[in-house]
C-alpha cells in the first residue's frame, strides 16, 4: 500500500476535471445527506463507475454517469447495509467501527466493478486488506485520507469559515483515493482496460 503514490494519482485525477468531480462530488455528498445514506450505495456507485471509465480509459468523466448507480439500484442499495454495520461499530467503543473501515474499504467498488452482492464484496475486500500483514497499511492510509482531512477543515474553518469550503474538495479525492488503491490491489495489467 504506497499511501502517497495513491494521494498523488487522486490529486493528478481530480485537477484534470476539477469541475466535474467538484459538481459530482457536491451532488453525491448532498443527496446522500439529504437521504440519510439510503442512497448512498447508489450515488456513490455512480461516482466510482465514473472514476473508473475515467482512470482506466482516459475519457472525460460525464455527469451522467453517475445515473449508473441507478441503474445497478437493486445491488448498490444494500452498501447502506455496510454503512449501518460500520456505524454500529463506531458506537461500540470506536475500535470495531475502525476495523470494519478498514476490512470493507474496497466494497462498494467492487460492487460496482465485479457486480457483486455486498456480502461477497465484503468478504473480498476484506480478504485482500488482512492478506500478508495488509490491515495496517490500509488503516493507515484511511487514517490518512479519510480521518485527518475532515480534522483539519474543522481546525481550519473554525479560525476562518470559509475555510469549511473544503469540505467539497475532500469526497472526490477521497472517493478517488480508494479508486487508485482498489486499481493497484485488485487489477491485473491485463484487467486494467476492462469497461464493462
Amino acid at each position: 500500500m504506497d499511501i502517497q503514490r495513491h494521494i498523488q494519482s487522486a490529486i493528478r485525477t481530480f485537477s484534470g476535471e476539477i469541475l466535474i468531480y467538484l459538481v459530482a462530488g457536491i451532488i453525491v455528498s448532498f443527496l446522500s445527506g439529504v437521504t440519510l445514506g439510503l442512497l448512498a450505495g447508489p450515488l456513490m456507485g455512480g461516482f466510482v463507475r465514473m472514476a473508473l471509465l475515467h482512470i482506466r480509459t482516459g475519457k472525460s468523466p460525464q455527469l451522467g454517469d453517475l445515473a449508473y448507480g441507478f441503474q445497478e439500484f437493486g445491488n448498490l442499495f444494500f452498501f447502506f447495509v455496510i454503512l449501518i454495520l460500520v456505524l454500529l461499530g463506531f458506537f461500540l467503543f470506536i475500535v470495531p467501527g475502525v476495523i470494519f473501515s478498514t476490512w470493507w474499504m474496497y466494497a462498494l467498488i467492487l460492487m460496482v466493478d465485479r457486480k457483486t452482492g455486498y456480502r461477497e464484496a465484503m468478504e473480498a475486500s476484506k480478504a485482500r486488506v488482512t492478506q500478508a500483514g495488509g490491515f495496517f497499511p490500509h488503516l493507515g492510509f484511511l487514517v490518512v485520507v479519510f480521518f485527518l482531512p475532515p480534522l483539519i477543515v474543522h481546525a481550519l474553518a473554525a479560525v476562518f469559515a470559509p475555510f469549511g469550503l473544503l469540505h467539497f474538495v475532500i469526497f472526490p479525492l477521497q472517493a478517488l483515493a480508494v479508486v487508485h488503491a482498489y486499481q493497484a490491489e485488485f487489477e491485473t495489467p491485463e484487467e486494467v482496460l476492462r469497461v464493462d
